[in-house]
């Protein structure tokens, strides 16, 4: 008698074949899992990760964890994961058999990584964990298009979440030939994205132009590479990133995209970090970023990152270098802004030692340390010894960059602000009025830094 009521799960079909050799006669009902949107059968459901509350409900239920300290690591845990049903489900076996507390089993993940799935197994005759579940997918794309396993091998690099599709494409020149010719045509570039799509690999956004692609695949991938492989995408990856984090003080418009690509600076220092890649790039990448972090007000992450920075172009580029200078330099703005002034004042007298004697006197460079060093005077209330600075900065910008430029601008205002300070208000009108016309002449409308001396104008008139 033939039974009509039958129920069949295929999981992880990669193509049609596999589908048809299993389905009996009669009307009953097929599920079929797959990462292939092509495959072409029956109706789709896009199934999404998990939601933090559901995966950490999912993790305390299986491994019969209850308690709230347990349920808390459980929140760290599924972010780790990337809320993959799959990696939980072998997570959860795993701290349930071996009975480790979920603290162990996250520092044993990230040593470990994909290795432990392979030892968390669900079901020891059902040979699927997280890491098979791509490999095949991988291989299938790398038959069909090899430069779209070169992109996927950049991308395991950076962050995992928004990656600009523009790090390619405005980035083209630093990419390998073989690469670049497929990005700089158009239809080749989409019908990689395409495979991307079919194979369930990464989202892409077509609005925001960008891909995410989950961490567990970004370490499937790294884990197929060889090491010194891994160490040219890491570079490339790190290049990429470089090149288009053009953060410019003054300039509001770079501030958020540079925000928005800041994950992926992270993501790239990170990665050649674990490689012990140190290069010129990476000190210029970890300079910039450390420009950002200040500007956000973030000092403890900008003194990081401009520590690391100075430690790599002490090695590549030597002391007496501008680059190694202008980081000095930063590093006591930092330390100035936290209040720490004779910290600031030490690596601003090492910046200026620097810079007279690989730059000499007539030099912007020059010309900024003279300007930080006497507004850390004027920050510890040495107002005649902060004028003489600014003097000798505002001195070397006339001549080097012209009355018209921001930076000598700021130096005006700064002079403004201690003649303020002193009771010399008409001294003080005088400077700050310069320094707001050079910034309307220069800058956006709405810039901070006119806001701000227009409001120390204002403070002047009062006095007046």
């Amino acid at each position: 008698m033939q039974n009509d009521n039958w129920l069949i799960v295929l999981d992880n079909v990669e193509d049609k074949e596999t589908v048809h050799n299993y389905i009996p006669d009669g009307n009953g009902k097929l599920i079929i899992t797959t990462r292939n949107k092509k495959l072409g059968i029956g109706d789709n459901l896009d199934l999404s990760l998990m939601e933090e509350a559901e995966a950490v409900e999912f993790l305390s239920e299986k491994t019969k964890k209850t308690d709230n300290e347990s349920k808390e690591k459980f929140k760290e845990l599924a972010e780790k994961l990337g809320y993959l049903p799959l990696a939980l489900e072998q997570a959860a076996a795993y701290i349930y058999n071996s009975e480790e507390s979920v603290e162990e089993y996250i520092k044993l993940f990230d040593k470990q990584k994909l290795k432990i799935f392979q030892k968390g197994a669900v079901n020891k005759s059902y040979e699927i964990n997280v890491a098979t579940t791509w490999e095949v997918s991988l291989e299938e794309i790398k038959k069909e298009q090899p430069a779209a396993i070169e992109i996927l091998n950049i991308c395991a690099f950076l962050a995992p979440d928004d990656i600009s599709l523009y790090l390619f494409t405005e980035g083209l020149e630093q990419l390998p030939d073989s690469l670049k010719a497929v990005i700089a045509d158009e239809m080749e570039f989409n019908d990689c994205k395409v495979l991307f799509n079919n194979y369930s690999m990464v989202t892409l956004s077509k609005e925001d132009n960008t891909l995410s692609i989950h961490r567990l695949v970004q370490e499937v991938i790294k884990n197929r590479i060889e090491e010194d492989n891994q160490k040219h995408y890491a570079q490339t990856a790190l290049t990429l990133v470089n090149e288009l984090f053009r953060f410019e003080y003054h300039e509001v418009d770079s501030w958020g995209w540079c925000s928005f690509i800041l994950p992926h600076a992270n993501a790239v220092i990170n990665n050649t970090n674990d490689l012990k890649i140190d290069s010129e790039q990476k000190a210029y990448l970890l300079h910039k970023a450390g420009r950002l972090y200040e500007r956000q007000g973030s000092y403890d992450e900008a003194l990081e990152f401009y520590k690391k920075s100075l430690e790599i172009k002490l090695k590549t580029l030597g002391e007496e270098h501008p680059s190694t200078a202008t980081t000095y330099d930063n590093i006591g703005q930092v330390h100035s802004n936290k209040g720490s002034y004779d910290e600031a004042l030490k690596f601003y007298k090492k910046s200026l030692e620097i810079t007279l004697k690989i730059l000499g006197d007539e030099n912007p460079s020059t010309a900024t340390t003279y300007n930080n060093i006497g507004q850390v005077h004027s920050n510890k209330d040495s107002y005649d010894e902060a004028l003489k600075f600014y003097k000798k900065s505002l001195e070397i910008k006339l001549k080097i960059l012209g009355d018209e430029h921001p930076s000598t601008a700021a130096t005006y205002h700064n002079i403004g602000t201690v003649y303020y300070i002193k009771k010399q208000y008409n001294k003080a009108h005088d400077h700050i009025t310069k320094a707001i016309n050079i910034f309307k002449h220069t800058l956006p409308a709405e810039h901070p830094h006119i806001i701000n001396a227009q409001g120390w104008l204002d403070d002047v008139k009062k006095e007046m």
